[in-house]
């Protein structure tokens, strides 16, 4: 059964939760794709991303079931809902600006990291002509 807080139904009209949700859910599944990615490359090893990114994800629950605020501040995949931020839990909580900033702040530090290192990548081929 899906339950909806009824703390965002007081604070967000829906189009307002839709567009939030759905804004924070594509930073997330950016972030955590171009993280998947960035490991990838650097380190050669597909697994070692796959594996940060289930690390990642198969934190969100634990957190959420714990209730610890300060566990909040440090798991990305619990901002991308907007039942696990400040609005609509008490003010112990990340904010939705908190979540959206750090998200962007990741993609940038992710996105100047891979340019970096791809700068330095030698492309490998045949060139026949």
């Amino acid at each position: 059964v899906f339950v909806i807080n009824s703390r965002i139904i007081d604070i967000y009209n829906p189009v307002e939760a839709t567009l939030l949700s759905f804004t924070l859910l594509v930073l997330g599944c950016w972030m955590l794709g171009m993280l998947v990615y960035v490991v990838n490359v650097i380190s050669n090893n597909k697994a070692l991303g796959i594996a940060i990114a289930c690390i990642l994800i198969l934190i969100s629950p634990i957190v959420i079931y714990y209730r610890i605020p300060a566990l909040y501040w440090v798991s990305p995949m619990t901002w991308v809902s907007i039942g696990c931020l400040t609005p609509v839990l008490d003010s112990d909580y990340p904010s939705v600006f908190y979540a959206a900033g750090m998200f962007m702040l990741m993609l940038t530090v992710i996105l100047i990291i891979l340019n970096k290192h791809t700068a330095r990548m030698e492309i490998k081929g045949d060139y026949h002509g």
